[in-house]
């Protein structure tokens, strides 16, 4: 029994090493100038149809019925109007479990009143959960406006809720709440953990989907000294204190959970094992906790090479752990890929295994900013059929959502199907969230939502030429005026500045003071930061910048007062003949060890120069910062302190994105 046992790992070790060799060749074969657009297409698409409301953003959802083999259209989840759920912009984070009766319930926090809901199907009837009262539920973590919430659920179907805020007297607090009811109401919110159990560090709240029938177990982090501490707690099903353990420690928090976005812990209520996953620093992947007594002690085992924000599902049924991740963004030009493992041993065997089969690719190579595939999920109904969800990831999170399934237990996955693209659906992105997948029984599964339907906007505020309306003669306070249209709106502007001679002041951003109509009204004070008074003869360079409420930025091109002499407009500025973007290949290529990286701008942009190896990974930011003028840049760039090899190097300019090769020889 040993020797087969050493005979199938090592021929595991082998798949592994193997498909490690074939996702790096897939990455040099990737195309690099195929459109993503039609890339996008490639992969067969689900209609979202065009009943839905295109005014304001909704809580949404797709269903199966069948084990992944179809899903339904884009579904609403009721109509909000009468609470300020129902908002133009942005939902809050939520979670969501599926309920015993197989409907869909979403946890989640007004983002006007901080008074958190339960939304659960198939009325979709908004309820009270916790009021905020005289608490603070929405500021904490120092990084969360929209609070922090999460959802599971008990196998009599008894729903719990997670709250994290603050007490009446400021004491960092993890509220709990439960219902007997699917959500129909909620009984009186009880303290599950405050401080000193916590600090005001503590972020990310996560329940299990699935829970036992004593207690309900959340994962949550703190911000330590060294690295990011991981606890669990314990909370009784009875409601009270919950029993909060470290577990481990990860080094960095961006890279193991998001909210409603991941499921970082999960229990098998059959055969009672209790599953965390987090991505560990020090152990170049992520490491997974197992634990057979509700999380009273544990084992562990790593994934070497699995990064950012791993799930984790599993198999009651084989007893398999499955974990979803992928490999970190791939060099530009490449496809990326969804990449996931599972425990060949069963629960507590430790030897992962990499399949053969990716389970998704991007529908397109990465260009820097999209498309890839981040937050990954997975669910199980049986031994063999499962099904996982594949976020696109572009300049909002998500910009997409591909789904498909297995009927072999993970060996293999069909049906990928892109059920929406924001580029391609008309999806306004500002109110986009993540998505969220959550499983059933009988063939039922949803994947969760929320955006609002929009004409792509792309193109930024249209800011005309900025008019100086006090004379140049005086010594400031300035007045400056701009005339500022977007047809989705203005969301926020400004007005940037600097001056020449800069003594320790050399750059500020000013709000604007009114509008009237579309005219937008700035000051520049009769002064720099540092005291320094305006004289005759200092000039004072300052553009104007806005964003619209579709989150394109636009800004218009510099001008400058010459105090006590001119104000220099658009007209006075040397030009370049240049009216297009261009990336140009650098020289001398090859180089050993500089070479010079040339580019155009047709106006004046934030630009970000950067430099990847072939592996993908960032190596060097030749520039990330606003060039003023029109016309040729040329940087020059140092591989002194690099290896010889392929690297690539990306520009970004406002709409712009290109990517070229270069070979460093020494």
């Amino acid at each position: 029994m040993l020797s087969r046992r050493f005979v199938r790992l090592t021929a595991v070790w082998a798949l592994a090493c193997a498909v490690v060799l074939m996702a790096g060749m897939v990455y040099a074969r990737a195309p690099q100038n195929a459109g993503v657009q039609d890339l996008v297409r490639s992969i067969p698409r689900h209609g979202h149809g065009s009943t839905l409301d295109e005014t304001y953003g909704q809580l949404r959802y797709i269903k199966t019925t069948d084990f992944g083999a179809t899903w339904s259209s884009l579904q609403t989840a009721g109509d909000f109007g009468s609470i300020t759920l129902r908002v133009t912009n942005q939902y809050p984070d939520f979670q969501t479990v599926v309920t015993n009766d197989n409907n869909i319930c979403y946890v989640l926090m007004d983002s006007t009143t901080h008074a958190v809901y339960s939304v659960t199907g198939p009325n979709f009837t908004p309820v009270v959960v916790m009021q905020e009262g005289n608490n603070d539920l929405h500021s904490v973590g120092g990084t969360n406006p929209s609070g922090w919430t999460s959802v599971g659920k008990t196998p009599n179907g008894d729903l719990f809720a997670i709250i994290w805020g603050r007490n009446a007297s400021g004491a960092n607090t993890f509220w709990g709440a439960k219902s007997t009811n699917n959500g129909a109401s909620w009984g009186t919110p009880f303290i599950v953990a405050s401080t000193p159990q916590i600090d005001s560090t503590a972020q990310y709240p996560h329940l299990s989907q699935v829970n036992s029938a004593t207690n309900v177990f959340m994962i949550f982090q703190q911000i330590g000294t060294s690295g990011y501490p991981q606890y669990l707690g314990r909370i009784p099903v009875a409601g009270g204190a919950a029993t909060i353990t470290q577990i481990g420690i990860s080094g960095e928090p961006t890279r193991n959970y998001y909210v409603g976005a991941s499921e970082p812990i999960a229990y098998d209520d059959v055969n009672n094992w209790l599953i965390c996953t987090f991505w560990n620093q020090a152990a170049s992947g992520d490491i997974v906790y197992y634990s057979s007594n509700q999380g009273q002690s544990w084992s562990s085992s790593n994934i070497a090479s699995a990064v950012r924000y791993p799930s984790v599902a599993v198999n009651t049924a084989s007893q398999t752990p499955y974990v979803v991740s992928n490999t970190g963004p791939p060099a530009p030009g490449a496809v990326h890929h969804a990449w996931f493992s599972f425990d060949q041993l069963g629960y507590g065997g430790g030897s992962w295994v990499v399949p053969p089969q990716n389970l998704a690719d991007a529908p397109g190579p990465y260009d820097g900013s999209r498309p890839i595939l981040y937050i990954n999920e997975m669910y199980w109904w049986d031994a063999n059929r499962g099904v996982a969800s594949n976020n696109i990831w572009g300049a909002v999170t998500p910009e997409g959502l591909i789904t498909e399934r297995s009927t072999d237990g993970g060996t293999t996955w069909i049906d990928q199907t892109q059920q929406w693209d924001s580029r391609v659906d008309s999806i306004a992105s500002t109110t986009a969230t993540m998505n969220q997948l959550a499983g059933g029984t009988n063939g039922v599964a949803y994947i969760t939502t929320s955006f609002r339907y929009a004409p792509v906007d792309t193109m930024p505020p249209d800011i005309q030429n900025p008019v100086l309306l006090t004379p140049v003669s005086s010594h400031g306070p300035f007045v400056v005026s701009a005339v500022i249209t977007d047809p989705s709106g203005i969301g926020a502007s400004t007005m940037n500045y600097h001056w020449v001679p800069a003594d320790a002041d050399t750059d500020r951003v000013l709000p604007q003071d009114s509008i009237v109509g579309d005219t937008y009204y700035y000051h520049i004070p009769d002064s720099a930061s540092n005291g320094h008074r305006w004289a005759n003869g200092d000039t004072i360079w300052f553009y104007v910048d806005a964003t619209d409420n579709n989150n394109n930025y636009g800004a218009h091109w510099m001008q400058a007062i010459v105090v006590g002499s001119a104000f220099l407009g658009v007209s006075d500025h040397p030009m370049n003949s240049v009216n297009s973007f261009a990336l140009l290949d650098n020289y001398p290529n090859p180089f050993n060890p500089s070479t010079q990286i040339s580019f155009d701008l047709p106006a004046m942009y934030h630009v970000t120069l950067k430099v990847f190896n072939s592996l993908g990974q960032q190596v060097a930011t030749v520039v990330n910062g606003q060039l003023y003028e029109q016309g040729r840049h040329t940087l020059t760039f140092d591989g002194s302190q690099l290896a010889s090899g392929i690297y690539f190097y990306t520009l970004s300019a406002g709409p712009y994105f290109a990517s070229h090769k270069m070979v460093l020889l020494k």
